[in-house]
């Protein structure tokens, strides 16, 4: 009796569900995000106040611009966790039916697709969701390589990047056909096909996998911390002062996200983060690249003697993945090098395949894609891939 009446409030709970975003104007969707977090601290009781505000970036999309002076290492963002999302709201939320079920019957937790699920749980709620203002000012699509078509993905012959979007491809097919049999069809009053179905799992995956961020003090679980996700990355002159947010209690028991600015940033200025990743990751999850990125590297394919295809990110500045090396010595040695467990023989074998991946980019040269980069007739997403290409060729050079 008390699953059916689950089931009755959850498909009440459902109707009136959409499946697309509102069709609010850019600049009416930011105005209204930021009164929600406005709304957000000021319901919950604490003395912080919103130290900086989403907008337009030129280039950049949307980006975070300081409502005050911020000075450097002085708190710029603070964000109630009660309206941060993450997994424990799923598992408290319309699923949690779902959630204990599948735990208790099956032994199966999981905190990624928790978090996924009530990401699109929200979503389908528009309006009547309490995250509406933030969920639908996230990107409607991702200008990163996976969307890419097979002639921008042809552009890019060469680079890793093209293997990693087919294996992607593959690979979120066969999860959400595993999540579909194990859950969705288990449960399909909790999980409307129209709403749990392949392209809006791809849509949700993503937009974890680029928008989610590690708290400290929160487990080690990832959370989506609206604002803090609006934060652009650029590189500081202290290329090791990365971005670092806390999850601390204050002194009224009102708990939240706390993250500290690395310079001095002049009120009305866009506030930034330094992301830490290299430019195939920044490329690949976030759809830009960092001029002289600090903590770059380039990633070369290299298959184990089981047959497992890896990729594998070297800098010359930085000791090589020890895995590589492992399946480098064992290609010299298969190949009769003269004492193949030398790194002499691991140099010599990289050597022969970054001469081979060098001929096959379909682009001619460095100096081109530099020049292709900086053509403003060109559509921007081919500025970026050659933007990527130089750099990536650059590094492959440089080992």
């Amino acid at each position: 009796m008390k699953l059916c009446l689950c089931y009755f409030i959850l498909l009440s709970l459902l109707i009136g569900y959409i499946q697309s975003y509102s069709d609010r104007p850019l600049s009416e969707r930011i105005k209204r995000f930021n009164n929600f977090i406005d709304q957000c601290i000021n319901d919950s009781g604490s003395h912080q106040k919103a130290k900086i505000r989403v907008d337009e970036a030129p280039g950049m999309g949307i980006g975070t611009f300081a409502v005050d002076d911020i000075p450097k290492e002085g708190l710029y963002m603070y964000m109630p966790w009660d309206c941060v999302m993450d997994d424990q709201k799923a598992v408290n939320s319309e699923l949690a039916f779902v959630f204990r079920d599948l735990k208790e019957k099956k032994g199966v937790s999981d905190d990624f697709h928790a978090l996924l699920f009530f990401l699109l749980s929200e979503r389908a709620k528009g309006d009547k969701s309490k995250f509406s203002p933030y969920i639908d000012l996230i990107p409607r699509e991702f200008d990163i390589p996976y969307y890419y078509n097979e002639r921008e993905l042809q552009m890019l012959q060469g680079s890793d990047i093209v293997e990693e979007v087919r294996k992607e491809r593959s690979d979120l097919v066969n999860k959400y056909n595993g999540i579909k049999s194990f859950v969705f069809d288990n449960y399909p009053s909790y999980f409307p096909s129209d709403i749990f179905n392949m392209k809006n799992y791809i849509w949700a995956t993503h937009a974890m996998n680029s928008r989610t961020i590690w708290v400290r003090n929160s487990d080690g679980k990832r959370a989506l911390v609206p604002l803090l996700d609006f934060v652009n990355c650029k590189q500081f002159k202290d290329t090791k002062r990365l971005h670092t947010s806390f999850r601390r209690r204050e002194s009224n028991g009102v708990e939240g996200v706390y993250t500290n600015s690395a310079e001095f940033v002049q009120r009305g200025h866009q506030v930034f983060e330094n992301y830490g990743s290299s430019n195939n990751q920044n490329f690949y999850s976030h759809g830009f690249i960092l001029p002289n990125n600090a903590h770059n590297c380039v990633n070369i394919r290299l298959t184990s003697p089981n047959g497992r295809s890896q990729g594998y990110c070297f800098t010359k500045n930085k000791p090589f993945p020890q895995q590589a090396v492992d399946i480098l010595k064992n290609m010299a040695k298969s190949k009769g090098r003269h004492n193949p467990n030398h790194m002499n023989s691991v140099y010599l074998e990289l050597k022969d395949i970054i001469d081979t991946q060098l001929k096959i980019y379909k682009s001619s040269s460095i100096n081109y894609d530099i020049k292709r980069s900086k053509n403003a007739s060109l559509p921007s997403r081919e500025r970026l891939i050659h933007a990527f290409l130089a750099d990536e060729k650059q590094q492959l050079i440089e080992l």
